[in-house]
């Protein structure tokens, strides 16, 4: 008897480490995410009704990134959202008053904004001027 219950102590420690080991791969996973795409602090409105000032449901106005530099958005190029289990992102490519074009993106799950990347005005030659 004595040993079944070594058995059951044992495998239930055993358990619980690959429950840790689990808990700190998610945890480096977020990690990498945050050094790939770093959090941003944005101005943003949310439009809780239809209103003929707000186009989107999520806003931004302007943007800080972690080095502090501040862009304030002029024009909103583009706006898709994605389901991601069961968060939604919404992607937006925004030109800043400094005629810079930027990718970022609000985690609905994370209730966060991340920078992808700043992108160049070529890949908008087939568009129009804005919206």
């Amino acid at each position: 008897m004595a040993k079944e219950g070594e058995k059951r102590i044992l495998n239930r420690i055993g358990y619980m480490c690959n429950i840790c080991i689990l808990r700190i791969q998610i945890c480096k996973n977020s990690m990498n995410d945050q050094k790939k795409y770093p959090p941003i602090n944005v101005i943003n409105a949310m439009r809780g009704f239809p209103a003929d000032g707000l186009k989107f449901k999520i806003t931004p106005y302007r943007m800080q990134f972690p080095d502090g530099k501040v862009h304030v958005v002029q024009n909103i190029r583009r706006m898709t959202t994605q389901k991601v289990g069961t968060a939604t992102h919404f992607h937006y490519v925004i030109q800043s008053k400094e005629q810079r074009y930027f990718h970022i993106v609000f985690d609905s799950a994370a209730l966060m904004w991340m920078l992808v990347q700043e992108v160049d005005e070529i890949l908008f030659f087939d568009q129009g001027r804005g919206e």
